[in-house]
């Protein structure tokens, strides 16, 4: 061997050169777990994030579709329309209805995405990073409209506060998207695991 040249030893973790057929969806869970028990960085977010962060988005947005359903309910009684202007009234009105159908879909996402992650295919990646585009601003939009409203029905509210938390909610869904979005980049090799056959 010539002096001089570095040799790059294997990585612990390559890509099969054949294959295997995987049949069925079931066999394609089992080869992932042995993948991901022989993945050579850490997947401990990764964990996290399929059985804790996603299961606890979900709940999140049900929360929101329950919380706006209620709002919707109530803005009807005499005495909320009577202390509510029309066009306040028609703003609240479809806030809550669009939430309400935002919120749904997110929460359908989030149980999308979950049985993706157990697949782990180069779909998978796709998807996971509509979703986390998708669930950071809907959470950001949530926080801001959320704060728009109340300043709305009670414009005394309406103060620096108030455009403090909508920053906050803001940079905080950026800095949980682009961390995230690098976290999964270096491990875009965890999601090559083979279609299975249907």
């Amino acid at each position: 061997m010539a002096k001089g040249k570095k040799v790059r030893k294997n990585s612990s973790y390559k890509k099969q050169k054949t294959a295997p057929v995987i049949n069925s969806r079931a066999e394609l869970v089992d080869y992932n777990k042995i993948r991901i028990s022989q993945y050579p960085l850490s997947l401990r977010w990764f964990k996290f994030f399929k059985y804790g962060a996603i299961p606890l988005q979900a709940a999140f947005f049900l929360y929101g579709v329950a919380v706006c359903v209620i709002s919707l309910i109530t803005s009807f009684g005499a005495e909320v329309r009577q202390e509510l202007s029309d066009t306040t009234f028609a703003f609240f009105t479809a806030y809550n209805a669009v939430m309400i159908l935002l919120n749904i879909a997110a929460a359908v996402f989030c149980f999308i995405m979950l049985r993706q992650l157990s697949e782990l295919t180069e779909k998978t990646y796709r998807i996971l990073k509509i979703f986390l585009w998708s669930t950071a601003s809907l959470n950001a939009l949530y926080n801001a409209a959320a704060e728009l409203m109340r300043g709305l029905v009670f414009p005394e509210t309406m103060d620096f506060s108030r455009i403090a938390i909508i920053a906050y909610g803001v940079i905080f869904m950026g800095i949980w998207l682009y961390c995230n979005l690098k976290y999964f980049r270096i491990r875009k090799s965890l999601f090559e695991a083979p279609q299975f056959i249907t």
